[in-house]
Order: C-alpha cells, then structure tokens, then sequence
C-alpha cells in the first residue's frame, strides 16, 4: 500500500515537471519583442506600394513587404482617391476628403506612426491631428476591432505609415 502512494506521488511529481518545462519552452519559442511593417511613398516601400496605391471610387490593399497576408493596409477610397503623386523628386500618396485606411494592429500597446509631405489634416482613432509626425497610441478599443481607422479631412499627404505591433506572438 505504501509502495502505491509513493509511486503515485512520484507520477504527479513527473507530470507536474513535464507540464512546467512545456509551459516554459512554448513560452520562449513564441514570443517576439515586436513586429514593424512600414509604408513608405517617398522611398517606394515595399516595392509593390505605386502600384497598389491607385484607387478612384473603389476599395483595395496596400500590403507590406514583411507580411503581406496579415499585415496590409485597407483602403475605402469609394468616395474619393487614393494615389501616388510625384512633386519634384518626391513621392506621397495622396487621399482625398473622407478616404480611410485601416492599418493593422493586435494590443493596446501598438503604436502608428504617420509622416507627411505638406497637408496633414486627418483623424487617426479618436484623435484629429495637425502635424507633419505624428505618433498614435492604440487604444483597448482599436485593438479589440484589429485595426486603426484614419480618415482624411480635406486631401492629406502621406509619405509614410508605420505600425509597430509590440509584444507580438505569432500564435
């Protein structure tokens, strides 16, 4: 009888290492710091980004060149256009009134950034911005829906989007 508990007590033991190093190891294989994707207009990335970029009254994707099945950008220029143009040696893309972009994110501890070229009058979130950079911190809300919404005021000028998704997990 007592040879019975002990192996008992010794199967337990076992079990509950084995769990414990399962945990751990699944744990250490799946995290990863944190995962950027950019847009950029001004330096044709990624490579795809002049031709995606040409939209009048229709809906489309800018995808980025890490992964372009998950982490691309939607587009609803259904009552507007969203193209590249060139000013100079300069690229951006440009959107008209109420054209909006959806930019992929997973936790409230994301982060958009966006760069412009000279109009920069738009809404990303909850927040209406007026500046050349601007960094936006997702919210419990954004993340809960898998995206930021950006809607233009007027036209705005973009030479870059760029999403950090923090504490990324590819599980």
């Amino acid at each position: 009888m007592n040879d019975m508990k002990q192996l008992k007590t010794l199967i337990t033991l076992f079990l509950l290492v084995i769990g414990t190093s399962i945990s751990w190891a699944q744990s250490e294989e799946t995290s990863v710091t944190a995962r950027t994707a950019i847009w950029n207009w001004k330096n044709g990335v990624p490579s795809s980004i002049f031709e995606e970029t040409n939209l009048e009254n229709a809906k489309g994707y800018v995808h980025s060149e890490d992964d372009p099945a998950s982490l691309k950008l939607e587009v609803d220029a259904t009552g507007g256009s969203f193209t590249v143009v060139k000013s100079g040696k300069v690229y951006y893309a440009k959107l008209t009134n109420n054209c909006k972009i959806k930019v992929p994110v997973r936790r409230a501890e994301d982060k958009v950034t966006i760069t412009c070229q000279s109009k920069y009058n738009y809404k990303i979130g909850n927040a209406t911005v007026n500046k050349q950079t601007y960094t936006y911190n997702v919210s419990a809300s954004d993340a809960a829906q898998g995206y930021v919404l950006i809607t233009a005021i007027g036209e705005v000028q973009f030479h870059q989007i760029e999403v950090v998704q923090n504490k990324f997990s590819s599980i």
